[in-house]
This record gives C-alpha cells, structure tokens and sequence, in this order.
C-alpha cells in the first residue's frame, strides 16, 4: 500500500501537471513545482507557502499540524512561527469539513498559549494567536 506522503498534489488530486509560462509570478511558478513534489519531501516553507494559498489542504494540514506539535513556532523561510500563521489563515470552510484537525488544532494552541507568550516570537504571531482561536472555537461548536 502506498502512502498519501509518496505521492504529490497533483496525483493525490488526479490533476494534470502546468506547463509555466513566462508571465508566472515566482509565487505561482513555485506552487507549481510543489504540487509536483512528494509530500515526504516538504519542507516548512513548502507548506507555509501552499497552505498560505490554499492548495492541498486536504493533504498538507495534517502535516502541519505534526511539525506544529513538534515546535508551535516551527519556521519556514520568514520569521519564527509563519507556519502557525498560515495555519491560522486557512478558510473557516476548511476547518468546518475537517473537525478532528480543528480539534488537534485548538487544542494544540490552548496547550502553546503559555509557551508563545513568553517566546521572543513576532508578537504579531500571538496577536493572531489570540484572534483567531475563538474564531477556530466558535466553528466546532456549529
């Protein structure tokens, strides 16, 4: 049996490869090289940055959330905790269809509340700490 970290997006979602062109951003040329690469290959900054633009979340949110367990302020290429951020940032929809990942999530953020108030993270980090897990309670109670 093969595991869903052997295969990329663009297998998982049975979705034909791009071809980019010249008039690409780097930002969509690179999502979409990552939705080529295996999923065990992902480093902080691929899901940061794919999570950030709502690509495959199906697959790359639980896998966030295992670095996040590991270290809440896991970083990828911009400021210690921008892999939180992003996480924090993804659709209320999201989190609506996929109930045990929010209650991971949650929980995890109540559990980390001490620790990143007395990190030197960027305390915009917190900030969105502090806004957005009533937003994230409120949905598991719907």
């Amino acid at each position: 049996m093969i595991s869903f970290l052997e295969k990329s997006i663009n297998e998982l979602e049975s979705s034909e490869p791009f071809h980019s062109t010249e008039f690409e951003s780097s930002l969509i040329a690179t999502c979409y090289k990552l939705r080529d690469k295996k999923l065990q290959s992902y480093s902080t900054e691929d899901l940061r940055v794919m999570i950030g633009q709502n690509i495959g979340l199906t697959w790359l949110i639980p896998l966030a959330l295992d670095k996040l367990q590991v270290d809440i302020l896991a970083e990828g290429d911009f400021y210690e905790g921008d892999l939180l951020v992003s996480v924090l940032k993804t659709s209320p929809s999201y989190w609506r269809n996929h109930s045990l990942e929010l209650a991971t999530f949650t929980t995890l953020l109540e559990k980390s509340l001490t620790s990143l108030a007395t990190s030197d993270a960027p305390k915009a980090v917190l900030e969105n700490v502090y806004q957005s897990l009533p937003k994230l309670r409120a949905i598991s109670f719907v």
